[in-house]
């Protein structure tokens, strides 16, 4: 019998993440995996009166992903009341594996990625103790994208798997799928776009702004025309409740971003899109699109990603998410200057927290700013996340191609 011992802790996207690769994985290419990483027969959840809703939004999201594989897999709690109650801890495992033991011989798989750190070592020894089993420590390596594997025993062999391939291109979930299992299955969820896996097609939204992208790589391209938009960006940022009269009135004084937008045909409503400066976001997210169709990647996108967890609850969007595989990338975009820094850190301190909230150590986190002055102080800034930040400054944003390159890089890494 294989018994698969799993941690649930405040994250639990590296519980799914070993389990899904046991259900999905195609037990005909598998060879020496079989005797480290068996289906599992039973599932065994070890979680807390906090973390108990986790494992059932991840048995929701397997049952879902993976019905037909996972009826015949028994699954089971072992709730704890204190999960740095050693004596609890190595208790509740070791009389819940000898319930379930049969004559036969067990395989116990102990995946002690999640959970606190006295569970993993408290429920490590637990298995350890179980008699005439054979043990295997598994831990999700984040870095790797593999499985990292041990033998419980004095020669304390170790493999990584899967051997040729990458875990983020065998387990899949989607970005839904993603949030619903931090916030529960009820969490409300929109986008402006939303682009699925496989898909080629450039969404509505972006195919009506083809002219903002256009006009976007111009004024990045050119120094003279950026200087003038920089001003024009500044004027209109003091202007209350900025219309399209108020907006030719300082267009005026501007001559060259004029001429841009009158050679380019860029109606009133998307001068406004410039004058708010949400064109950055249109232009990145155009630039992420392009990265994932010359990957040919199975990447899934978000634009203007909003999410409510309860009714009541204040919604949060995020600017632009990708995933590949489970693993995500989340993209803060932002006009802010050198003097707005106050701001700008509450607003990427925000990107990181949400990283780490939904996706632990398998999420990366991008700041995109065309910032200039006072960039040395905010990069030290950035150094006190404690976790890297990938910074899209004003040398890539200005080179459509290059940021199209830096950003299939990021994915490739």
């Amino acid at each position: 019998m294989n018994i698969h011992v799993i941690l649930v802790g405040s994250n639990p996207l590296p519980c799914y993440i070993g389990a899904a690769y046991l259900l999905g994985r195609d037990e005909t290419a598998v060879s020496q995996e079989k005797k480290w990483l068996p289906k599992p027969d039973w599932f065994l959840w070890v979680v807390t009166e906090e973390t108990r809703k986790y494992c059932e939004n991840i048995n929701y999201i397997l049952n879902r992903q993976y019905q037909k594989k996972y009826e015949g897999v028994h699954s089971d709690i072992v709730s704890l009341k204190d999960g740095r109650d050693a004596a609890e801890i190595e208790e509740k495992i070791i009389n819940k594996i000898c319930e379930v033991k049969e004559k036969r011989p067990v395989h116990i798989l102990l995946n002690n990625t999640g959970g606190t750190k006295p569970m993993a070592v408290y429920s490590t020894v637990a298995v350890r103790k179980v008699a005439g089993a054979q043990i295997v420590e598994c831990y999700i390596d984040p870095v790797k994208n593999k499985i990292r594997c041990r033998m419980a025993d004095s020669k304390n062999e170790k493999h990584d798997f899967p051997k040729e391939n990458d875990l983020r291109d065998i387990v899949k979930i989607s970005l839904n799928q993603l949030v619903q299992m931090h916030y529960g299955k009820q969490v409300h969820i929109e986008a402006t776009d939303y682009q699925k896996y496989g898909s080629e097609e450039l969404c509505s939204q972006l195919i009506n702004k083809r002219k903002i992208i256009k006009a976007a790589k111009q004024l990045l391209s050119s120094k003279e025309v950026y200087e003038e938009y920089e001003k024009f960006f500044k004027k209109c940022k003091n202007i209350k409740n900025i219309d399209a009269a108020k907006l030719q009135e300082v267009l005026e004084k501007n001559k060259k971003l004029l001429e841009l937008f009158d050679r380019e045909k860029i109606e009133e409503k998307d001068r406004l899109i410039f004058a708010r400066g949400d064109w950055l976001e249109i232009y990145f997210y155009s630039a992420l699109l392009d990265a994932r169709r010359s990957l040919e990647e199975n990447i899934e996108t978000a634009w203007s990603y909003k999410v409510r967890p309860n009714d009541g609850d204040k919604t949060f969007e995020i600017d632009v998410l990708a995933l590949r595989g489970y693993e995500l990338s989340y993209f803060s975009v932002s006009m802010a200057e050198s003097n707005e820094q106050n701001m700008a850190k509450g607003k990427w301190f925000e990107a990181v927290y949400r990283a780490e909230q939904i996706a632990g150590e398998h999420g990366k986190v991008g700041i995109v700013n065309l910032m200039t002055e006072g960039l040395e102080s905010f990069k030290k800034d950035l150094s006190s996340f404690k976790r890297d930040v990938d910074l899209y400054e004003k040398d890539i944003l200005n080179d459509y191609s290059l940021l199209v390159d830096t950003l299939k890089e990021h994915f490739s890494n």
